[in-house]
C-alpha cells in the first residue's frame, strides 16, 4: 500500500472516529424524541438550514454532479441552479409555516406523522401510505448515495468483488435497522408497522415469484464491478435487515439476475451476504442497548436448530436438481405470499 493511499485511509478512519465521538458526547444530552429529530426545536434559523442541506447534499453532489457535468457537458449545471431555486423557495415559502403547524398538529416531529395529525386522520392511512412511500424512496437514495462511497473506494482502494458484496451488506444491514426503527417510530401502533413491513414483504415477494417463474425468458448478467457490488450488496442488507427474513428469497433472485449463478449456488453464496448483514445489525442492537428481552434457554434451542436445518438443507441441496430446487422455492413463495396477506389482514 502506498504512502498517498495510507494518508487517503488514515483520514478516512480519522473522520469516522471523529464522527463517533460527537455521536456518544451528543447521546447524552439526548432524552426524547424531539431532542433526535429536531433538536429539542431550539435550533435557530441559520443552524436548520444548514443542517438540512448538509444531510442532503450527499453523494449525488460530490460525486454524481460533477460526474454529469464532465460527461454531458456544462448544461447540466443547471440541475444545480435548480435546486438552488427550489432550496430557496422552500425555506422562505414553506418551513417557517410548517414549524408553526407542525407545533401546533400535536407537535409533530414528521412529515408523516404531521399529515396524520393535521387531517385527523383517526384510520392513519396517511400515515400508512407515507411510510410505504418513504421506504421505497429511501432505499433507492440511500443506495445511491452509498454507491458513490463504493466507487471512491473502488478507485482509490481497489476492493474484490467479494469483499465489496461483503462491506455493502454490513452497511445496507444497518441503514434496513435503522429504517425499522424510523418507521416504527412514526406510529406508537406497533399493528401499523407490522402492517407496513408485511405489505413491503408481500410486495417483494411477488416481484420474487413472478420472476422466478419466467428467468427462464430474462437475460442475465456477469457483474464483476467492485462499486456495483457494493451496492447490490447494500440493497440486500437494508431489505433483510429492514423486512426481517434474512435475505434469502430476494438475494437468490438478484444473484441469479447480476451474477448469472444458479438457483443452488445463488443459494450457497446467499449466506455470505446474510451473515455480514445480520452480524452488523446485532452489532448496532449490541451497541445501542436495544437488545429485546429473550429466554436464553429458547435462543441456545433456536440457534442449535438453525445449525442442524442448516446442515441438514445443505445435505439436501447437493442431492436434488435444479429444477427441483427451483419448485421447491416457487412453493415457498406461494406460502410466503399467503402469510403475509393474512398478516396484512390481522395488523389493519
Amino acid at each position: 500500500m502506498s504512502g498517498t493511499t495510507m494518508v487517503i485511509l488514515s483520514a478516512f478512519v480519522a473522520y469516522l472516529l471523529l464522527m463517533i465521538v460527537i455521536g456518544v458526547v451528543y447521546m447524552k444530552k439526548t432524552s426524547s424524541s424531539e431532542d433526535y429529530f429536531l433538536g429539542g426545536r431550539g435550533l435557530n434559523a441559520w443552524v436548520a438550514a444548514l443542517s438540512a442541506q448538509a444531510s442532503d447534499m450527499s453523494g449525488w453532489l460530490l460525486m454524481g454532479l460533477p460526474g454529469a457535468i464532465y460527461s454531458l457537458g456544462t448544461g447540466q449545471i443547471w440541475i444545480a441552479v435548480g435546486l438552488f431555486i427550489g432550496t430557496v423557495l422552500n425555506w422562505v415559502c414553506i418551513s417557517h409555516r410548517l414549524r408553526k403547524y407542525t407545533i401546533a398538529a400535536n407537535n409533530s416531529l414528521t412529515i408523516p406523522a404531521y399529515l396524520e395529525n393535521r387531517f385527523q386522520d383517526k384510520k392513519r392511512i396517511l400515515l400508512l401510505l407515507s411510510s410505504i412511500v418513504i421506504v421505497i424512496f429511501f432505499l433507492v437514495y440511500t443506495a445511491s448515495a452509498l454507491a458513490a462511497g463504493g466507487k471512491l473506494f473502488n478507485t482509490v482502494f481497489g476492493i474484490d468483488y467479494h469483499i465489496a458484496l461483503a462491506i455493502g451488506a454490513a452497511v445496507g444491514g444497518l441503514i434496513g435497522k435503522w429504517l425499522f426503527s424510523y418507521v416504527k417510530s412514526l406510529s406508537s401502533d406497533p399493528n401499523k408497522v407490522g402492517a407496513v413491513q408485511a405489505l413491503c414483504l408481500l410486495i417483494v415477494t411477488l416481484g420474487t415469484l413472478i420472476y422466478t417463474i419466467y428467468k427462464a425468458k430474462i437475460k442475465t448478467y456477469e457483474v464483476d464491478s467492485a462499486i456495483v457490488c457494493v451496492l447490490i450488496g447494500i440493497f440486500l442488507g437494508i431489505m433483510s435487515s429492514f423486512l426481517g427474513i434474512g435475505g434469502g428469497p430476494i438475494n437468490l433472485v438478484v444473484l441469479f439476475f447480476f451474477f448469472s449463478m444458479s438457483t443452488k449456488l445463488a443459494a450457497e453464496n446467499s449466506l455470505y451476504i446474510i451473515f455480514f448483514s445480520q452480524i452488523a445489525s446485532l452489532i448496532s442492537t449490541i451497541v445501542t442497548g436495544s437488545v429485546p428481552d429473550f429466554q436464553i434457554g429458547v435462543l441456545v434451542l433456536m440457534v442449535a436448530g438453525g445449525i442442524a436445518g442448516g446442515i441438514c438443507g445443505r445435505a439436501i441441496n447437493k442431492k436434488i436438481d435444479e429444477k427441483t430446487v427451483d419448485k421447491l422455492f416457487i412453493a415457498l413463495m406461494v406460502l410466503m405470499i399467503v402469510i403475509n396477506i393474512y398478516n396484512i389482514y390481522k395488523f389493519m
